[in-house]
């Protein structure tokens, strides 16, 4: 192959790289930009079980969560309001965390019914915005 060949299809593949890049961050820029569905589906919950969920939450869950549910990074705690992952997570994950501990998390809770799991449950999707709360529903729908 020649020298100016070789240019050539240097010049080209360098073309195409960069093209390959730009597209790429148009297609990034659109998804993540994209108008979101105005319709946000979610479950509410009644005062009573908030109410109860607090009690519950205050009780068991507030000493290593927070009181507002803000964590505690220096003691490897994660938040569960909205400004860590916690909205990524399953309602069903929340449940066996609760029940039978996780990793770093001990069981604070087997003995709860699902009635106390959703309340506390309902307490803390209090601090998520509509957004989360709407992703954090389609991922519990997913994962029963």
């Amino acid at each position: 192959m020649t020298a100016v060949k070789s240019q050539r299809r240097r010049k080209i593949l360098w073309w195409l790289s960069g093209l390959l890049i730009v597209v790429g961050v148009i297609a990034n820029v659109m998804v993540w930009f994209r108008p979101f569905d105005a319709r946000l589906e979610y479950p509410t919950y009644p005062a009573t079980v908030i109410s109860a969920g607090e009690v519950l939450y205050q009780a068991s869950c507030s000493s290593c969560h927070g009181t507002a549910g803000e964590g505690n990074a220096a003691a490897n705690v994660p938040a569960l309001d909205a400004s860590m992952h916690a909205w990524h997570h399953a309602d069903s994950f929340y449940a066996s965390q609760i029940r039978t501990g996780g990793i770093r998390m001990p069981a604070i809770a087997p003995e709860w019914n699902d009635d106390e799991v959703t309340a506390v449950l309902a307490y803390i999707k209090e601090w998520w915005e509509p957004r989360q709360r709407a992703f954090q529903h389609e991922v519990s729908l997913n994962n029963p």
